[in-house]
């Protein structure tokens, strides 16, 4: 039976291979007759087909990868050129009870990067070039943002004739890619004088144009003469200020009185950067906006 099937596989492979050289001598009379212009013909397609092939093929993968380059994972420098902070002058004022304050900006130029929480000292020296006082705290600055930075109070017996303003060597810059839609409108503020208790008055209101619950507001407010150099500035902090809500304030300095030509600025502003400094409200879950059925009590007869 093996012999049997060995045989057969042996004709079956001769004819096989009878059939392969029929169809080269078919093949090879067909050319023969076929016109030679016929015959160039199909060896150029044959020539040009390959070329072709290789051509789209490598197109295509270019298409393909221009594509999903943008999604692919790479390693890379977030920025590479920093603008340095700016400063401006530090103005040191009277405060109208015998101590004195200070106020001076920082300004961002970058246009996508922050600083979080950064800490700096302003130091004050006498006459004598001998530290009267220093005040330390921390700023957060977005990008593009000027920013005001207010000593209220120098506790000093005299007044200081200069003052520095130190920050860190390195600056930590971030680079933010979005930041949360959040605005603070300024009404234009009323600048008058009060008898009784004499003060300078500032009053006006500001209101939260966002959906989001506000943690801290911190408003600014800085006194101009009339050459526009500031002689007085104080802040103060608003806490829980509810999505649209229109808040008023009413800022004082007692015993001050800047002139007729004196004009005030004020500044809204609330940190951006902290995410847990803003967030939706609650909503009420108390007996008022309890919609659930009633519940029928078991009464006894």
């Amino acid at each position: 039976m093996q012999l049997f099937d060995k045989e057969k596989l042996k004709l079956k492979g001769q004819k096989l291979g009878l059939e392969i050289e029929e169809a080269e001598i078919r093949a090879e009379k067909a050319a023969k007759k076929m016109p030679a212009w016929a015959l160039w013909s199909i060896i150029a397609g044959i020539a040009f087909l390959l070329p072709a092939y290789l051509i789209s093929k490598f197109v295509s993968f270019k298409i393909w990868e221009a594509k999903y380059r943008p999604l692919a994972l790479s390693a890379h420098q977030s920025f590479t050129e920093v603008k340095p902070l700016q400063t401006g002058e530090i103005n040191i004022f009277p405060t109208g009870d015998g101590s004195f304050g200070a106020v001076t900006s920082i300004i961002n130029e970058n246009l996508d990067l922050s600083l979080d929480k950064t800490t700096y000292r302003l130091r004050f020296f006498n006459s004598k070039d001998e530290e009267v006082y220093i005040s330390v705290g921390t700023f957060t600055l977005l990008p593009n943002q000027t920013k005001y930075l207010v000593v209220p109070r120098i506790n000093s017996s005299e007044r200081p004739s200069e003052a520095k303003l130190e920050l860190p060597e390195k600056l930590a810059w971030q680079r933010r890619y979005s930041l949360p839609s959040i605005s603070l409108i300024v009404s234009s503020p009323d600048l008058y004088l009060q008898s009784n208790p004499e003060a300078l008055v500032v009053e006006g209101y500001y209101q939260n144009q966002s959906p989001y619950q506000l943690g801290k507001v911190t408003l600014t407010f800085l006194i101009y003469d009339g050459r526009g150099r500031i002689i007085a500035a104080s802040t103060r902090d608003d806490f829980t200020v509810q999505p649209y809500e229109r808040r008023s304030y009413k800022q004082l300095w007692p015993n001050f009185s800047p002139g007729t030509t004196a004009k005030v600025k004020v500044f809204a502003e609330t940190d951006l950067l902290d995410y847990t400094n803003f967030g939706t409200p609650a909503l009420d879950t108390g007996p008022a906006s309890d919609l659930s059925r009633p519940k029928q009590e078991n009464q006894n007869f």
